[in-house]
């Protein structure tokens, strides 16, 4: 539904447009005004125009269904509380440098600015070594087919399984070179991980967090972290950084008390608390800050316990994987065990996007119902505001 009018006319027919309404702002507009769309919460999508210089305060308040704006550089003021109030799936299409991108980082608004959306997917499988891992081979292919299947953050992927500690780190490095302060870096870790959080390269070397950390300070713009490995929540723990997550603090008293040094035990003894499509051969995956500005980081476990991997059932198919990677992409609308598409489970809200807290909400609260010795936790808490899993 799109329909080029008078500002004027526009603002009095959209309180009874249909829901999901898109319109054309009349091009000889130049501004628009406090409060002009506050409330208005059939407006879906919008343009603004290249002769807009201004857009008040409270502009689009109260705009609840607002998913998509697009703001071109022509526009050099925002007015306080534009946005306030607006759908969670709210993303800003801007140009680099602009007041629109400048806008969206000081608010907490998720926006595009010639945003490159880089995954790196890292599966330490030990091949050949005593340290051997079956599930992450199985959680590197699943994360990098989700991800690749996102259309409206287009994510390059780039997979690597079996790295040695500096090389693990080179090929940080290497794949976010090129990233600018707009742009998406992630990495997906599955492997060994240990109990300061350092993770393990094939070398058995350690990369703890203090030299990730390192690393990935050198990328500039948006950095998310995620880590299926025992111990992974040392990343974001208290004791390395001074803040604890809602998540840990709310946990504690579920750590596990047995020693947690047996690291390649069986679970077949507590097989039976787990739902039926994982099978009784479970193996505790040992693999060990990053709470700061720029940062999104999930771990699959807390500092003190262990994640495990398991043989999981999907129509008909069976693999082994971290129950938590397979939570993820269960959340994010794939099935990592079929390579198939699935209902966007994360999404909770309903507006047809995953935003950083519901995918790890979802991928926590799944992961957990298989494992309850095993919590997730996340940095920041409540981050409704970026959506970076976008079908």
């Amino acid at each position: 539904m799109k329909k080029a009018v008078s500002l004027w006319l526009l603002i009095m027919m959209l309180p009874f447009a249909s829901a999901n309404a898109a319109f054309d702002l009349p091009g000889s507009l130049t501004e628009i005004g406090d409060q002009a769309f506050q409330n208005v919460t059939s407006l879906s999508s919008l343009i603004i125009p290249d002769t807009v210089t201004c857009i008040g305060a409270s502009a689009f308040a109260g705009c609840s269904n607002l998913d998509e704006i697009t703001i071109s550089s022509s526009v050099t003021t925002i007015g306080e509380g534009a946005f306030s109030g607006c759908g969670e799936a709210l993303l800003i299409h801007a140009t680099p440098d602009s007041a629109a991108s400048a806008y969206a980082k000081s608010h907490f608004l998720d926006y595009q600015a010639a945003t490159t959306y880089r995954a790196l997917v890292v599966g330490q499988t030990y091949t050949g070594t005593s340290m051997a891992l079956e599930g992450p081979a199985n959680d590197m292919r699943a994360v990098q087919l989700c991800l690749s299947a996102m259309q409206a953050t287009p994510w390059q992927v780039t997979s690597a399984s079996n790295l040695t500690a500096n090389s693990f780190l080179a090929r940080v490095s290497s794949v976010f070179a090129s990233a600018d302060e707009d742009d998406v870096s992630l990495l997906y870790y599955a492997g060994h991980g240990r109990r300061d959080g350092s993770l393990v390269g094939r070398d058995n070397v350690s990369v703890t967090p203090q030299m990730l950390k390192s690393a990935f300070d050198q990328i500039p713009g948006r950095k998310i972290i995620i880590v299926d490995a025992c111990y992974s929540g040392q990343l974001i723990s208290e004791e390395e950084t001074g803040s604890q997550t809602a998540a840990s603090t709310s946990s504690k008293r579920l750590l596990k008390t047995e020693d947690p040094s047996a690291e390649t035990q069986d679970l077949n003894e507590g097989a039976a608390q787990f739902v039926s499509a994982f099978q009784s051969a479970f193996r505790l995956r040992t693999r060990g800050a990053l709470n700061s500005d720029g940062y999104y980081v999930i771990t699959a476990a807390l500092p003190n316990q262990q994640s495990a991997e398991g043989t999981i059932t999907s129509g008909g198919v069976s693999r082994v994987m971290g129950i938590f990677s397979f939570s993820f992409c269960m959340g994010c609308g794939y099935n990592g065990v079929t390579y198939a598409s699935a209902p966007l489970s994360a999404d909770t809200s309903g507006d047809g996007v995953v935003s950083f807290q519901e995918a790890f909400s979802y991928a926590a609260a799944t992961a957990s119902s298989y494992n309850p010795n095993q919590t997730a936790s996340a940095w920041p808490t409540g981050c409704t505001w970026f959506a970076p899993f976008r079908p």
